[in-house]
């Protein structure tokens, strides 16, 4: 059957096949070995996605190209594009790794193996680099080699770039980049314990090749059993810190891995004219914060995020000063108060400007406590934060480990509904990632009088912010027999997206969405992904999801 003229239309056949991108999916087993972060990228789903479109591109020539470009615009592995010479092949028993070899090339790569070669690079927009440990030095001549004889980079379109920063790194990134290229994302994945002269080697070959970053992310891969109780790095000193001085254009920086902070890289960030976006995890290595004469000015960050001990985040906070910020992200851990820590922190929190918009609080191993007289109280943190409770703020959320079932919800949506009227966001979540013996645990939680609102508290709640448009919750308290629907008010709320993290078991869930209905018409729960993940637990957590086609129905019998 002949092609009619609008399946020739490479436009038309682009934006249908970019519904089958599989997408960029950069290696988030980072505190894993390489071989679980690769085997993390290869997910079944975007394998699913690359066979169709390889199918694609073998039905016409028309679907050819639209359906190589999308298919090979995101690549896993320099392997893959490696594997395109018909010369290349892995000699096993050679490697250093049980099961693997290396790879090297078997007989002569002619010129038109070269030239297939370059169609397929040319259309690479992110790349996945893994260890170059498996690929001699001889491969990386060769393509170097035909780099310079074609007057033409490797990936000449490369725009983002995942890479494992070891002793072979190096090597492979004087061929992968180029200083007439324009990478715009780099992720920086090192290796825990790898020596500063490689790191610095890496440096000095990617200076040259950042005129154009605007994202750059450093991380470090710690192998499975390993807690390093340093950084990658003990301290950020001149040498470590030379990539930042090439930075022109950067708007995102994220340094992960607990960062050995000093003030020679808070001086560097500062001074980022372009910085937008700053996340820090901290450990601060014994560093005389009282001795800054005049804080760190970040003139346009918008937006910082900082995980860590949360004296180290006093520390951090103290030294800095803004011109504009619109969203500040604590994740603090291993959270101790006393008397001068408080004011520390109070007088830190200072600093935040008026123009703050988007607050976020990350609880992980405190003791959360409103019983215990030794614990840390909410009084107390409305006392210590009271700069952020005054600020006009549209969206907060708290996140909690499970294990802090001492938590009372209540309290905090009466502080929350008090202090910020305008808010169109609020989320009170539960990590139960971090705790242990999840099903022993929520039972506990749940049966514990005054730990979740029941609906008039969640009525009250939703009357005192009339702006509120999306509200996640632990759960509510449906312990008592639900009145009857009519008995409810038709409150009329705007509010379109409700979610509960637990939803007890033998809950009548028509008669539930029948008030939550009357309560908020506007509901949306098409998108009801889940707040926590689904666990051993099932009972309580895989029962939210059955309450959305009860809703549908009742908003379905109204239009």
């Amino acid at each position: 059957m002949a092609l009619t003229g609008g399946m020739l239309c490479s436009d038309i056949l682009m934006d249908i096949f970019q519904c089958l991108d599989p997408g960029y999916e950069a290696p988030c087993g980072l505190s894993q070995t390489s071989d679980e972060a690769k085997a993390v990228v290869a997910t079944p789903a975007r394998r699913e996605s690359q066979k169709t479109l390889a199918r694609a591109a073998r039905v016409c020539r028309a679907f050819s190209e639209p359906a190589l470009d999308v298919l090979w615009r995101n690549v896993d592995s320099v392997v893959h594009l490696l594997s395109l010479l018909p010369a290349f092949a892995l000699s096993r028993g050679h490697g250093d790794d049980e099961g693997l070899g290396d790879y090297c090339l078997m007989g002569e790569v002619t010129e038109n193996d070269w030239t297939n070669l370059r169609r397929y690079a040319s259309r690479v927009r992110s790349l996945t680099m893994e260890s170059a440990k498996h690929l001699p030095g001889t491969i990386w001549v060769s393509l170097a080699d035909w780099c310079q004889r074609s007057s033409s980079p490797f990936l000449p379109n490369l725009a983002r770039l995942d890479v494992i920063v070891d002793d072979y790194t190096p090597v492979s990134l004087n061929v992968l980049l180029s200083p007439t290229g324009n990478l715009t994302q780099l992720r920086l994945i090192v290796v825990y314990a790898v020596l500063k002269t490689p790191w610095r080697t890496t440096m000095e070959v990617l200076q040259p090749c950042l005129k154009c970053l605007t994202s750059l992310c450093i991380t470090p891969m710690i192998p499975a059993g390993s807690i390093p109780s340093f950084g990658v790095w003990e301290r950020w000193g001149d040498s470590e810190t030379v990539l930042f001085n090439y930075l022109s254009h950067v708007r995102v920086v994220d340094i992960a891995g607990q960062t050995a902070m000093s003030f020679r890289l808070m001086q560097i960030l500062s001074e980022l004219p372009h910085l937008h976006t700053l996340s820090l995890d901290l450990v601060w290595l014994d560093l005389e914060y009282e001795s800054v004469r005049a804080p760190y000015h970040f003139a346009r960050l918008d937006v910082l995020r900082l995980r860590g001990d949360i004296e180290d985040i006093a520390g951090t906070m103290a030294i800095v000063s803004f011109g504009r910020l619109h969203t500040l992200a604590i994740d603090a851990w291993e959270m101790y108060f006393y008397p001068e820590l408080e004011e520390r922190i109070r007088q830190a929190v200072q600093r935040v400007p008026t123009t703050l918009r988007h607050f976020e609080f990350q609880f992980t191993e405190w003791d959360f406590s409103l019983d215990d007289e030794n614990g840390y109280r909410l009084s107390n943190f409305c006392d210590t934060f009271r700069r952020i409770l005054e600020l006009d703020l549209e969206e907060v959320a708290f996140t909690f480990q499970a294990g802090l079932y001492q938590l009372s919800t209540p309290v905090i949506l009466e502080i929350v509904a008090t202090h910020w009227h305008n808010l169109t966001v609020f989320r009170l979540g539960l990590d139960l990632a971090l705790a242990d013996h999840i099903s022993e645990r929520l039972p506990s939680w749940l049966d514990h009088n005054g730990r979740l609102p029941d609906i008039p508290t969640l009525i009250s709640f939703a009357q005192n912010l009339p702006h509120l448009r999306r509200l996640i919750l632990p759960g509510i308290d449906l312990r008592q027999a639900l009145p009857a629907p009519h008995t409810f008010p038709l409150l009329g709320h705007g509010l379109k997206d409700l979610r509960f993290s637990i939803l007890q078991p033998d809950v009548p869930l028509h008669e539930l969405a029948s008030i939550l209905d009357r309560l908020f018409p506007n509901l949306d729960m098409r998108n009801d992904e889940s707040v926590i993940p689904r666990d051993s637990n099932r009972r309580y957590t895989g029962r939210r999801q059955d309450l959305a086609p009860h809703i549908f129905a009742l908003q379905g019998s109204r239009t």
